[in-house]
């Protein structure tokens, strides 16, 4: 769509500014980073994008009070088949967090005439230590997440999606985390972009920790996901790399 031309401008922009800053910056500041990582799959809120095993990267720069963040996101399978990338910008301030996605669906991002996938998050963690519950709210705003109403319009969709997710066990490095998904329509369609009627995307626990492998420290990640709406389940197992 024509008016997710400005906002994707935007995106890479910010990104691209933001990653020249850092890499040409002297001071610890103005950090990079960068994550690699391995995983068996790559579910997305319940969705499975790929089912064979993926390889993700992503760069991105965080200002020296930790309140904006720039980057990107890709990722390859291993097989040649799949592969994705999003750019986005972060602000997050006393335990809030607002974030805009442009998910393109060409590899060509400076390409004006693909579709592209814009959406927005909000999300809080509350402050509190022995009920830290996390709320995450996020909407598709623009781009192909759209239907044909009974008229035979093509309109946005708005789809939505809303998670509660909280640790349940800690000890050191390892974390016990359960959380529950769902996703609906803002607008008269019965489909949405996680399913075609609105329902729970993703029941998961996941478990967090670290491995020694060759004297260096692996995080690694273990979610056991079941998605009602699509009536099955995986298990999704994340090593990073660096």
């Amino acid at each position: 769509m024509k008016n997710t031309t400005w906002v994707r401008r935007l995106l890479i922009l910010i990104s691209a500014l933001g990653t020249a800053t850092v890499l040409s910056a002297q001071s610890e500041k103005q950090p990079v980073a960068l994550e690699v990582k391995l995983k068996n799959l790559h579910s997305w809120r319940g969705v499975v994008g790929c089912n064979s095993p993926v390889t993700t990267f992503e760069l991105s720069y965080q200002t020296a009070d930790a309140a904006l963040k720039v980057g990107s996101w890709s990722a390859f399978s291993l097989n040649g088949r799949w592969r994705g990338i999003t750019y986005y910008v972060e602000y997050a301030r006393s335990g809030f967090k607002l974030r805009l996605t442009d998910d393109p669906s060409s590899n060509d991002v400076f390409d004006t005439h693909t579709d592209h996938l814009i959406y927005a998050d909000i999300s809080y963690a509350l402050p509190n230590e022995r009920f830290p519950l996390k709320m995450l709210w996020s909407s598709m705003i623009s781009g192909r997440d759209t239907y044909v109403d009974k008229s035979g319009k093509g309109k946005n969709r708005y789809s939505s999606y809303v998670e509660l997710s909280m640790p349940l066990w800690k000890a050191e490095d390892q974390c016990v985390t359960f959380g529950v998904g769902g996703a609906f329509s803002l607008a008269d369609s019965r489909s949405n972009f996680y399913g075609d009627h609105a329902n729970a995307t993703r029941v998961f626990v996941e478990y967090k920790s670290a491995i020694q492998v060759l004297n260096r420290c692996m995080p690694l990640s273990i979610e056991s996901l079941w998605s009602p709406v699509h009536n099955n389940g995986v298990l999704q197992v994340a090593f990073q790399l660096l």
